[in-house]
Parts: C-alpha cells; sequence; structure tokens
C-alpha cells in the first residue's frame, strides 16, 4: 500500500477510502493474502499423522489383533 502513494502526499485515510470506492463499483476486488508457515504445515501433518495412528491402534485393539501396550 505504501508503494502506491509514493511522491504523491496522499494519506492513508484517502487511500483505504478510495479502494473502499473501487471495491464498491466492482472495479477492484481485495483478496486476503493467505500465507501459512512451513512450520505450521508440520505441525499439522505431524498431528494429522499423530491422530491416524491411534485410530489404527484403537481398531487393532478392538479386534485384538494387537496387544495393549504393558507398562
Amino acid at each position: 500500500m505504501s508503494s502506491l502513494s509514493q511522491g504523491i502526499p496522499v494519506s492513508r485515510e484517502t487511500r483505504y477510502h478510495f479502494l473502499a470506492y473501487m471495491e464498491d463499483a466492482f472495479l477492484l476486488r481485495a483478496i486476503p493474502v493467505a500465507k501459512v508457515s512451513e512450520r505450521h504445515k508440520q505441525e499439522k501433518n505431524a498431528e494429522r499423522q499423530r491422530r491416524y495412528r491411534a485410530r489404527i491402534r484403537q481398531k487393532l485393539e478392538r479386534l485384538k489383533l494387537l496387544e495393549s501396550p504393558r507398562p
């Protein structure tokens, strides 16, 4: 947004009002930035794998194919 007004003295409020006007007139469309960190992806994937393994373990224990862990 700051690059839009370089060299032109326009307030931030004026820029946002102008963009809102352009959106209302269907000339522009604001698109939110969707950025997910790689670390977040890895953590989410690891959690999915843990839940999947736990479900498989429960199903196998129900079928008596896998003994429950002993201390």
